[in-house]
């Protein structure tokens, strides 16, 4: 419905779609009009619940939702709910919790309430996913950082609880792992608290997550972003040059090719070619004819 609201408009019989859905739908910044994709915008929205939840421990809806759900084993996150219940809205919400968590990571501070194995506190992702043979082995499966770890001499001593001597092969794992928590310190009076690592504030913004959701995409690596969107040209101009941009005009060769002509990324070299050449220029007179027409 809106793929042809934005082509076809309110009026009557049908219009070529010029760009592709799948390119239309990405942010500006990737060479879209960040249109479209409801379902992962709306995953995008509940991801704010999902972040506010962990946060606002002293709020009635958090109360409300502990209550009714209980909390995850991590003692951050609500359970899924599983009920079927137009009644349930938290069940929306809570299925998207494990792509969010891919996002996040914890400041340790203390360590009382952040789990070793479980939780994404150091490197790129939890040390259960990052080593599965050594949590298999451990018996310490939801022990908090400070329950494994004692100083001695001013050192970290780590006791990961292993149910039998191991052998080569993880103790060379075992080796992985110490050299990654090697400079690692607790923090006695900084606070625990979730970071969101997609942004580099540290904070959740939905418009960070939705860029997550979507991906890069090395096809429109070469979007000259800031030329179109930046320039100081009336909107329609704009879309007409990223019209341009991705061969969406119906021209006289394009009606007797019958084809339709979009960038992909085996054409590379387009992006510096002559088409491109040729909006720059087209461009840059626009632009100058515009802010001419503003100073009289």
């Amino acid at each position: 419905m809106m793929r042809d609201f934005l082509w076809e408009g309110s009026g009557k019989g049908k219009r070529d779609h010029l760009v592709r859905w799948e390119i239309v739908s990405r942010p500006k910044s990737q060479g879209g009009l960040a249109l479209g994709n409801i379902v992962k915008r709306n995953i995008d929205l509940t991801g704010k619940w999902l972040w506010r939840f962990a946060l606002e421990r002293d709020s009635l809806w958090y109360a409300i939702i502990k209550s009714k759900y209980g909390l995850q084993a991590n003692g951050w996150d609500a359970q899924t709910s599983s009920r079927i219940s137009a009644r349930s809205p938290w069940k929306f919400t809570s299925q998207g919790l494990d792509r969010f968590l891919e996002f996040t990571s914890l400041s340790v501070g203390k360590g009382d309430r952040v789990r070793f194995w479980e939780d994404h506190w150091r490197g790129d992702a939890s040390f259960c996913s990052l080593f599965p043979r050594l949590y298999r082995l451990s018996l310490a499966h939801n022990a908090s950082i400070s329950s494994m770890v004692s100083i001695e001499s001013q050192s970290f001593r780590w006791d990961f609880k292993f149910f039998r001597n191991l052998n080569e092969r993880e103790s060379s794992n075992l080796a992985s792992l110490l050299n990654i928590l090697e400079g690692f310190s607790l923090s006695l009076f900084i606070p625990v608290k979730r970071v969101w690592i997609a942004d580099s504030s540290g904070v959740f913004s939905c418009k960070s997550y939705f860029e997550k959701l979507i991906g890069s995409s090395h096809i429109l690596s070469c979007f000259p972003s800031d030329l179109i969107w930046k320039a100081r040209v009336p909107l329609k101009v704009k879309v007409f040059a990223w019209t341009v941009f991705y061969k969406g005009i119906n021209t006289n060769d394009k009606f007797q090719g019958g084809g339709h002509f979009f960038l992909h990324a085996h054409s590379g070299a387009s992006c510096i070619g002559r088409q491109l050449k040729l909006l720059i220029i087209y461009f840059y007179i626009v632009r100058g004819l515009y802010v001419m027409a503003e100073a009289v």
